[in-house]
């Protein structure tokens, strides 16, 4: 019987087999090709201090870029940068949101968080950069595979698991709890590193003790097939 797969194996499945886990193709050089890639690529442009390398994506509120930091002495480090959209800037509720993220993923510190190394502000709008994760969504892998492989699935779980824990029990500097609930964990914001490792992205609707706004009395906060009972019902959620 074949071993159960890890996530280390993304990288080499085939896409003309009817199961995606068989023949697995090794490509040990890939990490390093990418790594040279991404130190070599010109940049269209820069955000603060960050070269823009090109846009993964836009959403309603903020366009990714990849980017790369360069420091001193030739030191640079890939990155992901995350910005508000123009006509957002103009919005004191969504900027204010976008800060609340910024607050909340600084303080956090796990290896099942996508690390947030800092929050800027260029041209007037507002920026966060963070820790690129050469991987693949969640939700890719399902939509690509169907059903996962228990072992698969287990240590996915696990490892979102223990991010959560991490942000449930944090506290701030007063000692006490900061209450930080995540209330969009699904398969979008879940990344699978081609090294094994699972990250937790995006905290920008999480709820903590510490909000000065509350939220919008009848809206709610996040996809519904993912939600909590309590949080569908409008209740208190717990931290």
């Amino acid at each position: 019987t074949a071993p159960a797969p890890t996530p280390h194996d993304l990288r080499y499945r085939p896409r003309a087999t009817s199961n995606p886990w068989t023949r697995p193709r090794p490509c040990p050089d890939t990490p390093r090709r990418v790594h040279a890639a991404l130190r070599d690529l010109p940049p269209v442009g820069h955000i603060g201090r960050y070269a823009v390398l090109g846009k993964l994506a836009t959403g309603g509120m903020a366009e990714i870029f990849l980017a790369r930091d360069d420091m001193a002495h030739g030191a640079w480090r890939p990155g992901v940068v995350k910005r508000i959209l123009p006509h957002v800037a103009s919005d004191p509720e969504h900027v204010s949101a976008f800060v609340q993220e910024a607050r909340l993923s600084l303080s956090l510190r796990h290896p099942n968080v996508c690390t947030v190394y800092e929050v800027g502000e260029d041209r007037g709008a507002s920026f966060l950069a963070m820790e690129y994760v050469h991987g693949v969504q969640l939700r890719d892998v399902i939509d690509h595979a169907g059903a996962l492989p228990p072992a698969l699935a287990a240590r996915s779980v696990a490892d979102v698991a223990a991010a959560l824990e991490h942000a449930h029990e944090l506290r701030g500097h007063d000692g006490q709890p900061l209450g930080i609930v995540r209330r969009d964990v699904t398969p979008e914001n879940v990344m699978i590193g081609f090294d094994g490792h699972v990250k937790l992205l995006d905290f920008g609707i999480a709820k903590a003790r510490t909000q000065s706004r509350l939220t919008t009395a009848g809206v709610l906060k996040g996809k519904v097939a993912y939600m909590s009972p309590e949080q569908y019902r409008g209740e208190e959620l717990a931290g």
